[in-house]
């Protein structure tokens, strides 16, 4: 019996020390990204109703002491009434060393066609957010309107993670 136990302890020991150490409270990252975009496709009708694909894609660095810097890359859909933004859909990666390490969906959009405040649930975290979910909110600078199918843009990104476990709490 007291083997039995000894070795589940020596077990439950060597697996704590194997997984890395995940945060016990929200982890909250702020990110500046500079991005190139490029309208994929754009529709508007005669009364106004416009829809957009995109493509953005470049690098966000965390804000302060932090100097890795993260690959961005998302694609997405957007549609609206002439400057009013009616909704979005989109996903983004975020990747270092060319290997993605979070993935984002797109779950809620408020703003105007220009500008935006998007809210992503995080989830696939590997590497440095391995075992961590949470959400991110991003705001955006985009010019929509298909004048210029291609631009460049500044992005603010906040990303809140807790433990996987915890994620559901």
């Amino acid at each position: 019996m007291m083997r039995t136990l000894y070795a589940a302890a020596l077990a439950v020991l060597a697996t704590a020390a194997a997984s890395p150490a995940l945060p016990a409270e929200t982890l909250v990252l702020r990110m500046t990204a500079s991005v190139e975009y490029a309208l994929r496709n754009r529709m508007q009708d005669s009364d106004g109703f416009w829809f957009a694909t995109y493509e953005l894609k470049g690098h966000a660095f965390p804000n302060g002491s932090d100097s890795i810097a993260y690959d961005l890359s998302c694609v997405g859909a957007s549609w609206g009434i002439d400057a009013s933004l009616g909704g979005e859909e989109a996903m983004c990666r975020l990747g270092e060393d060319g290997a993605p390490v979070l993935f984002a969906r797109g779950s809620a959009v408020d703003g105007r066609a220009r500008t935006a405040l998007l809210r992503f649930e995080l989830y696939g975290g590997r590497g440095r957010f391995a075992g961590l979910d949470g959400t991110m909110t991003m705001e955006r600078g985009m010019d929509l309107s298909g004048e210029r199918p291609t631009g460049r843009a500044g992005l603010m990104l906040r990303l809140a993670m807790v433990a996987r476990d915890r994620a559901a709490e």
